[in-house]
């Protein structure tokens, strides 16, 4: 059964992958093994229908998790395939890979160095979703404060606004985010500035002198969201 729906995966009528895709999806077992279905079902993450590419993401649970093999090919399209295909691959996450595993921690970060805001968003979302990494995992935590000092300010806004879905709020002295988030709110990117003060707001801490003399001086920014970002920041650690 399964080598007739690999054979429509390649059929010419967008309904027939979709149907194909979903015929893979519900036999709601894990199938062993099989690096061609694999492939097949990691080819339509490039299909140019969002239905199919959406079925696609479905159909990767039915594969083993944190396969090498897999893992390799679903970070190739990562880094060469369309936004689409991009994007598509960033939220197939949760089906082909463990949270906290060195592969679930290079795929977001991979998506958060992204050209397209799209992808970079896809990227948040897996982290807010917790398919990237638990809860104050410590190789996340770090990945992610590393890519808050990135050289691209889209990375740099993007990492701040995962942080607090892996960073807890009251964190270990040795992998603490705000040195990082202090060093952000006076970033030359206005949107940095606004989604560090945001960051701050959830994982500052009030004795931070630091932080609130920055917060307190964001509060006559010219940027008026990063100002409104400020002042909202300023009410939470009161």
């Amino acid at each position: 059964a399964l080598g007739a729906l690999v054979e429509a995966l390649g059929d010419a009528d967008a309904g027939v992958r979709v149907a194909a895709l979903d015929s893979v999806r519900s036999t709601a077992v894990v199938v062993d093994r099989d690096l061609k279905l694999a492939n097949r079902i990691l080819q339509r993450l490039e299909d140019p229908d969002a239905n199919v590419r959406r079925s696609a993401v479905g159909a990767l649970g039915m594969l083993p998790k944190d396969d090498a093999d897999i893992v390799y090919s679903l970070l190739h399209k990562i880094e060469y395939g369309s936004e689409e295909t991009r994007r598509a691959a960033i939220q197939a996450l949760p089906n082909l890979v463990t949270p906290g595993s060195e592969s679930a921690i290079k795929v977001a970060m991979l998506g958060l160095r992204d050209s397209e805001a799209s992808v970079r968003e896809a990227s948040i979302q897996e982290c807010k979703g917790g398919s990237v990494a638990p809860m104050g995992h410590a190789r996340a935590v770090s990945a992610l404060l590393q890519h808050v000092q990135h050289a691209y300010p889209a990375t740099r806004q993007a990492a701040l606004a995962a942080l607090p879905h892996i960073c807890p709020a009251k964190q270990d002295p040795h992998m603490s985010a705000v040195p990082a988030i202090v060093v952000c709110l006076s970033d030359t990117d206005w949107a940095v500035r606004r989604e560090a003060a945001k960051c701050a707001g959830m994982l500052g801490d009030r004795l931070e002198e630091r932080m609130m003399q920055a917060l307190n001086g964001l509060l006559e920014d010219e940027e008026a969201h990063v100002a409104e970002a400020a002042k909202k920041a300023l009410q939470q650690l009161v």
